[in-house]
């Protein structure tokens, strides 16, 4: 683990594991465990596609990109609306790692 998004990439993969966690102990419904999972991996894809990028403003442009989306149109509002919530739990674990 050289670079911060490398590290960054292994906050995001625990959090997953921690997502199945939610779907199987706590109730979480099966759709919004498969669209926090889906929003994690695309900021695991977006992490490693630029490694110059600080991941904190990696995951902050991708929080305000998905904001935008959730405020576009009714019907994905919701899917849009998770991933703000996925990224926000990141950058609370960036912080506080």
């Amino acid at each position: 683990m050289n670079s911060p998004n490398k590290a960054a990439v292994e906050i995001v993969k625990n959090y997953t594991y921690y997502l199945e966690e939610l779907g199987i102990w706590y109730g979480y419904s099966f759709l919004e465990v498969c669209n926090s999972k889906w929003a994690a991996e695309e900021l695991i894809d977006i992490l490693l596609k630029d490694m110059s990028i600080p991941p904190l403003c990696v995951v902050e442009r991708f929080r305000d990109e998905m904001y935008r989306l959730s405020t576009l149109n009714k019907k994905t509002e919701h899917v849009f609306s998770i991933a703000v919530c996925v990224a926000e739990d990141i950058m609370d674990q960036l912080i506080n790692n």
